[in-house]
């Protein structure tokens, strides 16, 4: 992967890719963004970059470095492990993995790179252990923290460390890519890329996901015929949500949500090209004629008081009940 592949991040992208090309990376960083928002794509491209044999800001992806790179063999990029069933990276693997292992030499190029991901999962103590090679790091060790929060950090690891935030991508670039890589269609892609929030990582596995494919039609077929609805039929409803998606109840909201926006947008504008769903523009236009502004209002603030029960550990199958019942 080279940087020109990665979609967005340009301010991360240049700061990296500056210090490739002039040789002075810093001996540490941590790279802040949600889960699967591309933390891992751009630490291998730097890693990659530093390593490789043709110097410049991209790596090659032809010489020996870059194809070990690729490979995931490389000796002189180290992805530190932790165990699977511990939330926790613990001091042991951190002095194992790091602290022991930086006093040995690259192998083979000039850097020797460690990638901790999930770094948010450090603890206290190998925190501290990790600040020993924080404070005085051989010349040739470069430390990559990937983390989806800098809130767990201590301030002394953080002042030792190079900071960069990604940010989420639009939904125009996110639409883009999934009907490019993922030849879908576009009224397809924009209800990934509204659920998928800027995270590229996520679209792609929404995209791939069929269970998506089949909640999506599900809360689609009972918003659209809310109105034929008895009391007793919304709770049934209801239930079966709870039961099929008891863990994913907040996607049910989202949908909720891209539903009644479109309803709003169409009512505004009448144009089936402005909405996410535009498969469902009939049913969309009915309801857009059916109600009115004050109800959809009132529907969306009901949605927002539902997420909020549910923070609340409300259970989501009575938090349900109530939403189908508001909105009815």
């Amino acid at each position: 992967m080279k940087f020109s592949d990665i979609i967005g991040q340009d301010a991360v992208k240049a700061h990296l890719q500056r210090a490739v090309r002039l040789k002075q990376p810093s001996q540490a960083y941590i790279l802040e963004g949600e889960k699967l928002s591309g933390k891992k794509t751009l630490a291998n491209a730097f890693a990659a970059a530093l390593l490789c044999e043709r110097g410049g800001d991209e790596p090659c992806g032809e010489c020996h470095s870059c194809k070990m790179a690729a490979s995931g063999n490389h000796p002189d990029i180290i992805r530190v492990m932790r165990e699977k069933k511990s939330n926790e990276i613990k001091i042991g693997e951190i002095r194992t993995q790091v602290t022991e292992d930086v006093a040995v030499r690259p192998y083979y190029g000039p850097y020797k790179i460690y990638i901790i991901d999930e770094a948010e999962k450090i603890n206290l103590p190998s925190q501290n252990a990790l600040l020993k090679t924080l404070e005085d790091p051989p010349a040739y060790a470069v430390l990559l923290l990937l983390a989806t929060s800098m809130d767990g950090f201590l301030q002394t690891v953080l002042s030792r460390c190079i900071k960069l935030s990604l940010t989420p991508l639009s939904d125009v670039q996110v639409t883009g890519w999934l009907m490019r890589n993922e030849n879908m269609p576009e009224y397809e892609a924009k209800v990934i890329s509204a659920f998928a929030q800027g995270n590229l990582g996520k679209a792609g596995s929404l995209a791939e996901s069929e269970d998506f494919a089949q909640m999506r039609q599900t809360v689609v077929e009972l918003l659209a015929h809310m109105d034929d609805r008895a009391p007793d039929q919304l709770l049934a409803d209801a239930d079966a949500l709870d039961e099929a998606y008891r863990e994913r109840m907040t996607e049910i909201f989202d949908f909720f949500v891209i539903w009644y926006r479109d309803v709003l947008v169409y009512k505004a504008l009448e144009k089936k090209e402005a909405l996410t769903y535009q498969e469902d523009a009939y049913a969309i236009s009915q309801a857009a004629r059916r109600l009115s502004y004050r109800k959809l209002k009132a529907n969306l603030a009901a949605i927002a008081k539902a997420r909020e029960h549910l923070a609340e550990r409300v259970g989501s199958g009575r938090v349900m009940q109530q939403l189908l019942l508001e909105i009815r």
